[in-house]
């Protein structure tokens, strides 16, 4: 009971929206929780993170993260004053310095790196430590290696390219980094779709202080609103299925 309890916690509390939807279909595919009583927690205002999800239509992942590194390297002719995004608060104007990007694809990573000409002293790769991904890296002759999100107090990179292998219960450090979400609506597999982990991905940066931890770049391939609505409900279904494939 106590278990089922936690997750019926857990899946209201990751859904940044629409909670109730989920908890009763959830219900409805678990006839072993639809008798149980459970508590709706209602968080007090000064707890919520409002964060602002930004929706970008693109055509290709490699293609829109070129543009976006394009764009930061136009941003000043100094190396050390180049900028994501700008934010003004109280007056004083505030620059994102780096970029987190989470891209599901290794090769679509790879192809980023080799077209933006990216060195390993500026970017930081981390995916699964798997052979293939290692060929990956190693063909671009430029010497990536796989690594670990760095830690707090370590120096982060300019851009840092994450799968969905490396980010789960993995917390990220930044005073000002900037967050890049592309999704993958075409996956066969459900847990290759990063639309499903955008509340996941919101709560992985840790550092308060980082006023960009609550603006968020989401990039899909939909188009008119009817179809981006289509697109929210199958990632709704996507959760709904695999919160019960994990309490089952």
């Amino acid at each position: 009971l106590l278990l089922m309890i936690v997750w019926l916690v857990y899946a209201v509390f990751v859904i940044e929206r629409d909670g109730h939807m989920l908890l009763n279909s959830i219900l409805e595919n678990i006839p072993e929780l639809c008798n149980i009583p459970y508590v709706n927690l209602v968080w007090p205002e000064s707890k919520l993170r409002h964060v602002e999800v930004i929706q970008n239509h693109m055509t290709s992942i490699s293609s829109e993260v070129e543009s976006i590194v394009n764009k930061y390297m136009r941003s000043s002719c100094n190396p050390t004053q180049r900028y994501f995004d700008i934010m003004d608060i109280n007056g004083t104007r505030i620059y994102s310095r780096e970029g987190v990007f989470f891209i599901n694809d290794v090769s679509a990573i790879c192809k980023i790196i080799q077209r933006c000409d990216l060195a390993p002293e500026n970017t930081l790769v981390a995916c699964a430590n798997e052979a293939d991904n290692k060929k990956k890296l190693d063909a671009l002759g430029k010497g990536f290696k796989i690594v670990h999100i760095k830690k707090e107090h370590e120096c982060n990179k300019t851009f840092t390219f994450v799968t969905k292998h490396c980010f789960e219960g993995v917390d990220f450090y930044s005073l000002s980094s900037s967050t890049f979400i592309f999704a993958n609506p075409n996956a066969l597999n459900l847990n290759l779709d990063m639309a499903i982990d955008i509340p996941q991905i919101i709560g992985r940066c840790r550092t308060q202080q980082n006023p960009f931890r609550n603006r968020v770049w989401f990039y899909h391939k939909y188009t008119d609103k009817k179809t981006v609505e289509a697109a929210e409900q199958k990632i709704m279904e996507k959760k709904i299925i695999l919160v019960c494939h994990q309490i089952v």
